[in-house]
């Protein structure tokens, strides 16, 4: 099967993202510092004309949060992140992508779609479990107009990529996406994205309902970008009427075109609408910087030096043992890259 695949010579790509970071924790007064590997990632991809096959391992701590108890400790473990297979056809104007295995979230994609700062973290909905990164399932995606209109529908175990499916529920997932405008301002290209979506799910083995609706902006030109996105859960935690919302703005400016600039983040969320004050507030700023690598294979090489500020709502900790107010000053050095393979 393998000399098969050789023998149609596929074209391929190594894909790598890495973050080396340094975080200093401040927690009521009580001030704590480490070094950490907050990202790896490396992905191999094959591609045929109209095919394309995928694999994308990631790393990540073996114990659960607020747990030692792990592998060998609490050992870095590697598991995949994405292991498809993609069909692309287009039709004039128009073209349509058809993947299955485990492929990733398409509110998730689509809202991270644009964002100029998705290497110094995920989206905050990730980050609250509101969405995985990637799940059991198929996605078919129609789009035309060079990206300006695009639809897309999902069909997944619901589970997540670390469980196997556990009701016979299948969550379907619509996302709809524009571009109302693009062109020429402030010196360069632009654009204006905006995306809606909406989830039908279940969760667990009581397939314990687990929507989800989202909306997102993503405003993106040459001195910077701006980007909203809102996600809402109806039943989580295994909880069908737990409502849980969370709104994350976020915009980086360039400062000195090749070298950096400044950001800046703000993130709102409700834990449980029916507590009096279960929220968790967060805001975010930092600078970064873009040295450059004459020659070298990589996208970018990005240096993130950023200060945050919790807060959380008196009703919150009961909710997530770990909602304790922090300050922490962060410092990430990452890198993406891409490595073209031609026979």
């Amino acid at each position: 099967m393998l000399a098969l695949v050789l023998l149609l010579q596929p074209t391929g790509a190594l894909d790598v993202a890495l973050g080396i970071d340094h975080t200093t924790r401040t927690i009521a007064d009580v001030r704590s510092q480490a070094f950490e590997l907050g990202r790896a990632e490396v992905g191999g991809r094959l591609r045929w004309p109209g095919i394309e096959a995928e694999v994308r391992l990631e790393t990540a701590r073996s114990a659960q949060p607020q747990s030692l108890l792990g592998v060998d400790g609490n050992s870095l473990i590697v598991r995949a992140r994405r292991v498809r297979v993609a069909v692309t056809h287009a039709f004039g104007p128009l073209a349509v992508a058809a993947e299955a295995g485990l492929v990733g979230d398409p509110i998730l994609e689509a809202l991270e779609r644009g964002d100029d700062l998705r290497d110094l973290s995920p989206l905050a909905a990730q980050v609250g479990g509101l969405l995985d990164a990637a799940d059991a399932g198929a996605r078919l995606r129609l789009a035309g107009f060079d990206e300006r209109v695009a639809l897309e529908v999902g069909f997944a175990n619901g589970e997540g990529a670390t469980e196997v499916e556990q009701n016979d529920g299948v969550d379907t997932t619509l996302v709809a996406a524009g571009v109302p405008w693009r062109g020429d301002a402030l010196g360069g290209p632009a654009e204006v994205r905006l995306v809606a979506a909406w989830r039908d799910g279940s969760r667990g083995a009581g397939a314990v309902q687990d929507d989800r609706l989202a909306a997102g902006l993503t405003v993106r030109g040459e001195p910077g970008s701006l980007g909203v996105a809102f996600v809402r859960a109806d039943g989580f935690g295994g909880r069908a009427e737990r409502v849980v919302t969370d709104l994350e703005i976020w915009a980086n400016a360039t400062l000195l075109p090749g070298w950096g600039g400044v950001l800046a983040g703000f993130e709102q969320g409700e834990l449980d609408a029916d507590a009096p004050d279960a929220s968790q507030q967060r805001i975010l700023a930092g600078l970064y910087l873009d040295p450059a690598l004459p020659g070298a294979p990589t996208e970018r090489l990005r240096l993130y030096a950023t200060w945050s500020r919790t807060r959380f709502g008196a009703d919150a900790a009961p909710i997530l043992p770990t909602a304790v107010d922090e300050d922490r000053v962060f410092l990430r050095l990452a890198l993406t890259g891409t490595l073209e393979v031609t026979p």
